[in-house]
């Protein structure tokens, strides 16, 4: 049986940039993909980690992939829960030459400390977020039309997006329509570009690539 990380290496020399950073993230996520037409994902605990793979790649010899892993790698962060939140991570991080933004990797459900009188309000030490990047304090929540509905989910989400304003973090929402609208995608992506003082000039060609970019990522490997 292959080991998780001889299994990443070899299907990397295969797969596109985008698959393969996407099975990476699949790996060292807590959710695996079911085989057949359906493609459904369950929970489970990741079968390894950005730090084995990326060791496992550079010690490596003599097998096929190296180079395409290591590429792949750069995009690939722990602790992705569902394949929607790895879709939104790798169009906002993926080179603009394949349709995404060139954002820096997110964290994925990185735990932010809370103080006293947070935890009160949230009855928890710490909140997740989908994506955050810390230093920038920006989050992305993905709001699943499964997950975020009903009275206490909503209100109990409107909490933590309170709690997040509250320390300074901004907060931007991403629905199950962004990931289908090239226009609506945009929105977010200015937004996330402007907090991370980064640069985003989409063009015709940066559209033409993205909606290849989405259509990839929408039938994963």
């Amino acid at each position: 049986m292959l080991s998780p990380e001889l299994c990443f290496l070899r299907h990397a020399s295969k797969l596109s940039l985008p698959h393969a950073a996407q099975l990476g993230l699949e790996f060292c996520g807590a959710y695996s993909l079911s085989a057949g037409e359906t493609r459904s994902a369950r929970k489970r605990a990741p079968i390894t980690n950005t730090a084995f793979l990326k060791s496992y790649v550079e010690n490596c010899t003599g097998e096929r992939g190296i180079a395409e892993a290591q590429r792949a790698l750069r995009y690939v962060e722990d602790g992705s829960e569902s394949p929607r939140e790895t879709m939104v991570a790798l169009l906002l991080d993926l080179p603009a030459r394949l349709g995404g933004c060139g954002d820096p990797p997110p964290k994925m459900n990185y735990a932010i400390p809370l103080p006293k009188n947070a935890r009160k309000a949230t009855g928890r030490r710490s909140l997740r977020c989908d994506l955050l990047w810390p230093e920038e304090k920006l989050a992305i929540e993905y709001d699943s039309d499964l997950h975020h509905t009903g009275s206490e989910r909503i209100a109990s989400d409107a909490t933590r997006r309170t709690v997040l304003t509250h320390l300074g973090f901004e907060v931007v929402t991403v629905a199950n329509r962004h990931m289908h609208n090239t226009a609506e995608f945009e929105v977010v992506a200015r937004r996330v570009a402007h907090r991370l003082d980064r640069r985003f000039r989409p063009d015709r060609s940066w559209r033409a690539n993205h909606i290849e970019l989405r259509r990839q990522l929408l039938d994963p490997p």
